[in-house]
């Protein structure tokens, strides 16, 4: 397991360590530490970037932090805003997870997906009226259909992206070794968009055959009004 606190060569800085941050594409699940700022308000001082990437902040005082932003600067990432860890005026004794945070960081406009990633371009509004009125900020996300558990999985905390200013999306999905989707006669496995806007039911779209690990071509346009609720 990743050490949370600075190297061994900078033991004399274990004691003073407040909290640290991890940042993690959320398609290769790979750390990003370079390119990117990292702040956590209203902490003033920098973070220090240690030997496993992560972003650690060193004791202010009694002061904690209250959210942490990412600025990933001209990398094909979204901005990120999360509220900190909640850490009491007695450090003594809180584990390393809990002074931890890992953020995913969503492809945007521009990310180059690897080989071996099934991904779902499309663009969703609120209607089919003309002209289209975009919705931006909603969370999509790939959901596949498991053969064994005769259900839909799909983990939405991991996986979303957020719809951008023009409503247009690309949602993306990596099954693991031991995952079983069901498949058609040609190899083509069954996935479903799900949509989420705050304060009200998911809806999901059709469901879609696709070729995994790759891109499908078919660019699907989803009106808000005709999604079915989950």
């Amino acid at each position: 397991m990743a050490r949370l606190f600075l190297p061994d060569a900078e033991r004399a800085y274990t004691r003073s360590v407040l909290f640290a941050v991890e940042l993690l594409d959320a398609v290769t699940l790979l750390g990003v530490s370079r390119e990117v700022r990292v702040s956590a308000p209203p902490l003033r001082a920098q973070p220090i970037v240690n030997f496993s990437g992560r972003f650690v902040w060193l004791q202010e005082g009694a002061t904690r932090p209250q959210k942490v932003m990412v600025d990933p600067g001209e990398l094909p990432y979204e901005r990120e805003e999360l509220p900190a860890p909640v850490l009491p005026p007695d450090l003594n004794g809180v584990p390393e997870t809990a002074r931890l945070l890992q953020v995913l960081l969503r492809p945007r406009r521009g990310y180059v997906f690897p080989d071996g990633v099934t991904v779902v371009r499309g663009r969703l509004n609120e209607s089919t009226a003309q002209p289209p009125a975009a919705v931006s900020d909603a969370a999509v996300w790939l959901q596949w259909f498991d053969d064994e558990a005769q259900h839909w999985q799909g983990d939405r905390a991991r996986t979303f992206v957020r719809t951008q200013a023009n409503g247009e999306f690309a949602a993306f999905l990596r099954l693991g070794p031991a995952a079983k989707p069901l498949r058609d006669k040609s190899g083509r496995m069954q996935v479903r968009l799900r949509v989420g806007r705050p304060n009200v039911t998911d809806r999901i779209g059709t469901t879609l055959d696709v070729r995994e690990g790759r891109i499908f071509n078919d660019f699907q346009t989803l009106a808000w009004s005709d999604l079915r609720p989950a």
